[in-house]
């Protein structure tokens, strides 16, 4: 008796599956497709991201060996880059049009190309290097702007004057700067001051901004 009990149990547990399979496998079909375009579409994302980083790469080495030589299609080149895709290669390409478009005198384009930078890698889900590419351009943007806009750029690095923040060397310059160009030399000699007397700073350094305070003290 027991065994025709189970043999029921059994019959009626596979006529359940096989109406659910039948009310549910096109979902189950739709989600097994589904996993497996996703996974085509991951593995095509990162071989393309690889191509376009390996195309960056010889593109950014040959403007490198270019600009001994030719600096005008090596900026050519590196305008090219970020076209391409973002990528470390399109960062670092910014960094130097922006440094190129400083030596000619275009600080407006430098500046802009500083601010790009800083959003393409200065993002939530940005990597911890991104996020570092975002603050260079972000305090070499500060140094380029702190003439015309003191009081703009001394708000910008209130964030990062903390003794133990890690950017404060370029902040606690930048501030001095600014303080000094709102005519507030009191508050600039203070910052110059921790600047010459942090053991992190190299020497040759330090003689900038000890120049600084010396014109600071001379001015009165």
């Amino acid at each position: 008796m027991s065994n025709i009990i189970e043999e029921i149990k059994a019959e009626v547990a596979q006529e359940r599956w096989h109406n659910l399979w039948k009310k549910y496998q096109q979902h189950a079909y739709g989600l097994a497709a589904g996993i497996v375009l996703l996974t085509a579409g991951y593995v095509w994302w990162q071989n393309h991201q690889k191509s376009v980083t390996a195309s960056q790469s010889n593109a950014y080495i040959q403007a490198v060996v270019l600009s001994e030589t030719d600096k005008a299609t090596a900026l050519k080149i590196l305008e090219r880059i970020p076209s391409k895709g973002e990528t470390v290669y399109a960062t670092l390409a910014r960094f130097w049009v922006a440094d190129i478009l400083t030596e000619q005198g275009d600080t407006k384009g430098a500046i802009s190309l500083y601010k790009i930078i800083e959003n393409k890698n200065g993002g939530l889900f940005s990597s911890a290097k991104q996020k570092s590419f975002a603050k260079v351009a972000l305090f070499r943007r500060l140094f380029m702007e702190v003439d015309h806009k003191p009081q703009e750029t001394l708000s910008a690095v209130q964030g990062y004057l903390k003794e133990d923040n890690p950017w404060r060397h370029l902040a606690y310059e930048i501030a001095a700067l600014a303080l000094m160009k709102l005519e507030r030399n009191n508050e600039a000699k203070g910052y110059l001051q921790k600047l010459i007397d942090d053991q992190e700073i190299a020497a040759n350094i330090k003689m900038r901004h000890q120049l600084l305070l010396n014109y600071i003290n001379a001015a009165g």
